[in-house]
């Protein structure tokens, strides 16, 4: 079974958000796969699953992602090879996603949580967010995208979706770095 892991913070008042781009592929994937989310407390996770992935988002907060993974990778009796987490990089400009198994945290809380609790032996889609070069990383990473950006993630977490959903039908992801929109970055 493949779990994927959208990484993002709850409320109304991060919706949009940086932080946020890996509960909005999960989301839109779930949409694709049609299958609905339903809240699974004991998990600290929504959940939308089918028998041969579960898809998750974490209800703790970016920092404490690993609680949740942790949680859902146990019950599920998921391998951590086939964990599958989406998580905003910074340090990747707009546009670009990156997939890759294993790794460093990157400064990424969520990432090294779920490293904390599980080890860092998984895959890591990192959508990348951009950083501002003027402000603080916590500002920038809990700030909204600009219309224009906007327009350009839409293009990235469709690019990040079709990536998923062919992963999927192949039961296995790789690695690479693609170029999610329209423009070169």
């Amino acid at each position: 079974m493949i779990a994927i892991c959208g990484i993002g913070n709850l409320g109304t008042q991060y919706e949009g958000t940086r932080h946020n781009v890996g509960f909005m592929a999960v989301d839109k994937l779930a949409g694709e796969l049609d299958i609905q989310w339903e809240s699974k407390s004991a998990l600290k996770a929504d959940i939308a699953k089918n028998g041969e992935y579960i898809l998750f988002k974490p209800q703790t907060f970016v920092n404490l992602s690993g609680e949740a993974a942790s949680e859902v990778t146990n019950f599920y009796k998921v391998d951590p090879e086939n964990l599958w987490v989406i998580a905003d990089d910074a340090d990747l400009p707009l546009g670009k996603i990156n997939v890759k198994f294993a790794g460093s945290d990157a400064g990424h809380n969520g990432i090294k949580s779920i490293d904390g609790l599980l080890g860092a032996n998984y895959w890591r889609v990192r959508i990348g967010i951009g950083k501002d070069e003027k402000g603080s990383l916590a500002e920038h990473v809990l700030s909204r995208f600009t219309p224009e950006q906007q327009t350009e993630l839409t293009s990235v977490i469709d690019q990040t979706v079709n990536l998923l959903v062919q992963s999927l039908k192949d039961k296995q992801i790789i690695s690479q770095t693609i170029n999610g929109t329209t423009k070169n970055n």
